[in-house]
C-alpha cells in the first residue's frame, strides 16, 4: 500500500493489519538545468518492489529528497521526521537510502536502516536483488530475527 494513492476509507480498513513504514530517502542533484534521476529511480523502485511483495503489512510513504546542501540540516531534518515517527503506533520503520546517506539515519529501536549500493544504470536484476534482500530483512523483523543473526545465518 502506499500512502500517495490511498483514501482514509481504505486506510480505515486496513490500519488494523499494517505494522511497518518504510521511508525512501534519496539525494536530488540540479546542475543548470539538468536533472539526474538515477539514485531517485533506483530507491524508489526497490521501495516499490518491497511494498508489492509485502502488501497488507507495509505501508510506503512519500519519498523524502535531499537536495545537496547542508548534510547537517538534512540529519536534523530526518531525524526529526524518524522521532515523530517512532512516537506512532507502528511497530517498524525501514528508511531506505544510499550508501552515501547512510550516516544521516542510523537504526536504533523501532529503525532499521537500509543502505543501497546506488550507482549509474544498476540493471533491473541488481533492483530486484537488492528489493528481495530488503524484503527478507523486513521479514525478519517480523519474526524477531535479529540483523547479526540473519547474516550469520548467510555465511
Amino acid at each position: 500500500m502506499q500512502l500517495t494513492t490511498m483514501h482514509q476509507e481504505e486506510w480505515t480498513k486496513v490500519a488494523p493489519y499494517v505494522d511497518t513504514l518504510c521511508l525512501p530517502v534519496y539525494r536530488l542533484f540540479l546542475s543548470e538545468k539538468q536533472i539526474h534521476l538515477e539514485e531517485r529511480r533506483i530507491v524508489e523502485a526497490v521501495a516499490e518492489r518491497v511494498e508489492r511483495a509485502l502488501t497488507g503489512r507495509l505501508l510506503l510513504l512519500p519519498a523524502i529528497a535531499y537536495e545537496g546542501g547542508d548534510r547537517e540540516a538534512f540529519r536534523a531534518y530526518l531525524s526529526s521526521v524518524l522521532a515523530e515517527l517512532v512516537r506512532s503506533a507502528f511497530h517498524h520503520f525501514v528508511v531506505i537510502l544510499p550508501e552515501e546517506l547512510a550516516e544521516a539515519a542510523e537504526d536504533r529501536g523501532k529503525i532499521t536502516v537500509h543502505p543501497l549500493p546506488v550507482r549509474e544504470e544498476a540493471t533491473e536484476e541488481e533492483i530486484d536483488e537488492w528489493a528481495e534482500a530488503l524484503q527478507e530483512r523486513i521479514v525478519g523483523l517480523w519474526q524477531g530475527v535479529s540483523d547479526e543473526n540473519a547474516s550469520g545465518e548467510e555465511s
